[in-house]
């Protein structure tokens, strides 16, 4: 599984590798707000980052495939090659 990962990563160049982690931790960062539910005098400049970062990442990862679909079409692959090694025998 960690190598079929680290191949489906592999597509990836570093900028979109870099936008897919800030994706990521942004997604976690307004988790954890929620989570917390606190306001402060600062939240006004946070939401404002947020709802600005937001929208840089989804601009980008609406062009990129999902690691999803890569990791699909390795374990898929995988299964091919399976399937005719066992008819060959």
């Amino acid at each position: 599984l960690v190598k079929l990962t680290r191949d489906a990563y592999s597509h990836y160049s570093d900028e979109q590798l870099a936008c897919l982690l800030a994706n990521k931790r942004l997604h976690d960062y307004k988790t954890a707000l929620i989570n917390r539910s606190v306001q402060s005098i600062y939240s006004l400049g946070s939401t404002a980052w947020i709802i600005e970062q937001d929208q840089l990442n989804r601009a980008v990862l609406a062009t990129l495939p999902s690691p999803d679909q890569y990791l699909a079409s390795l374990v898929g692959l995988e299964i091919m090659q399976q399937m005719m090694t066992e008819t060959a025998h």
